[in-house]
């Protein structure tokens, strides 16, 4: 059998296996709360009480979905964007969101495989795979925006990569107006001299800010970037689920509820952390000019896109999806190396454990609260994965550049 008809035969198996699998985490996380209550009864207590922040979302959640102990953490164009469901029971607003997150991230990962010239009938079969991947069941299963992200940084990625610079400073701006750290892909657009994205980008920041005043006033907006950015990292930063450096040194050097570290530094962790952020920073500067001045922008725009996620404090399993960019660019870029190849596999692979399932099962198994840091590697398998995306773009970035300005690597099979 062709291996055309092998992938169309496997696509059709995935399918039905892939909705089965969405309305079953749609429905049964629902009575279970979810990500999605803070947006939902912020918008019911700005409806009642002009507030999207603090005690009356907390009672607006117990009153009316009997979850305790809701917080909104999310941006004022967040809630913004989450307002509308509000006008439906809470149950469809779930299905609702859920649904218009599984079709962006259809639609972005079929841009992806147009873009990057892939066979026709893998427009079928990588959204069945991406929908099955874990990240994806997380998202579906908090109902997260991650689908919406993923698009929108697709999008971005195209537009800059067709010269469509104006679509594609707006599509990043709206993807730093849900979520701050995409913004950091701003130094791809320095880098690039790309000024008609810039301010492309500052103009659509400027109207979506500007639509979060007219709709939720100055003290709420202002509030979100004097105390629920700082409250939200207290409470999260230590978490099991955060894949960021800040999650990464905490685990490997603090005493967390969730772990033991390999060296106790707590005294000491502001520091180290400061040290390690800096020396990541660096570490990506360096990439994003040697990557422009070689004529490899695609490949700066991931390292970017994993340094965001890396740097910000809180990332969490869902935000892998925004990877598929990366692991599309840099196995095309890495023409068939075996180094790369093994490298995005296991990237992939790590990005399919369930830090939490894993977590309580460790703990179940090892009958202790802490998890010693010798399961680090199983917990935190989305740091691992985005540390493996991280290398096999540094990799493509370091190797001398062919006259074609495609990195000279071995082509392997």
């Amino acid at each position: 059998m062709e291996r055309r008809k092998i992938y169309i035969l496997a696509s059709a198996i995935l399918w039905p296996l892939t909705l089965l699998n969405f309305a079953y985490l749609t429905q049964y996380y629902i009575p279970l709360g979810s990500d999605l209550p803070q947006d939902y009864c912020a918008g019911l207590s700005w409806l009642k009480h002009g507030l999207i922040y603090g005690s009356s979302v907390r009672d607006e959640c117990v009153a009316t979905l009997g979850f305790v102990n809701i917080e909104n953490y999310h941006p004022p164009f967040y809630t913004l964007l989450v307002l509308p469901l509000t006008s439906l029971p809470y149950a469809a607003g779930v299905w609702l969101w859920n649904l218009i997150n599984l079709v962006a991230l259809v639609f972005a990962v079929v841009q992806l495989v147009r873009t990057l010239n892939l066979p026709s009938h893998f427009k079928l079969l990588l959204p069945a795979l991406v929908l099955l991947w874990n990240p994806a069941a997380e998202n579906f299963s908090v109902n997260h925006s991650a689908g919406l992200l993923t698009l929108f940084v697709v999008l971005c990625w195209k537009f800059l990569r067709t010269d469509r610079d104006v679509a594609a400073g707006c599509v990043l701006a709206i993807a730093s107006l849900m979520k701050l750290y995409p913004a950091l892909l701003l130094l791809q657009l320095l880098a690039a001299r790309r000024v008609k994205a810039l301010v492309s980008f500052c103009l659509t920041v400027a109207v979506g800010m500007t639509l979060c005043v007219a709709v939720f006033g100055i003290p709420e907006v202002q509030l979100y970037f004097t105390e629920i950015i700082g409250a939200s990292m207290s409470h999260w930063a230590l978490s099991v689920g955060n894949l960021s450096l800040r999650g990464i040194v905490a685990s490997l050097f603090t005493v967390t509820p969730w772990t033991t570290p390999v060296f106790d530094l707590s005294p000491y962790f502001s520091i180290l952390l400061i040290l390690f952020q800096a020396a990541l920073v660096a570490l990506i500067l360096w990439c994003v000019f040697r990557a422009s001045h070689r004529g490899q922008e695609e490949l700066s725009f991931c390292v970017l896109l994993i340094g965001a996620l890396l740097l910000s404090p809180l990332s969490w399993g869902h935000a892998l999806l925004l990877s598929v960019v990366p692991i599309g660019v840099v196995l095309k870029e890495g023409r068939g190396s075996k180094k790369i190849n093994w490298m995005v596999i296991l990237a992939v692979c790590f990005g399919m454990l369930p830090s939490f399932e894993i977590t309580r099962l460790l703990q179940s198994e090892l009958n202790t609260v802490k998890i010693p840091f010798q399961y680090l590697w199983l917990i935190k398998g989305g740091s691992v994965s985005l540390l493996l995306l991280l290398f096999a773009g540094l990799y493509c970035i370091s190797k001398p550049v062919s006259r074609n300005g495609a990195p000279s690597l071995p082509y392997e099979l």
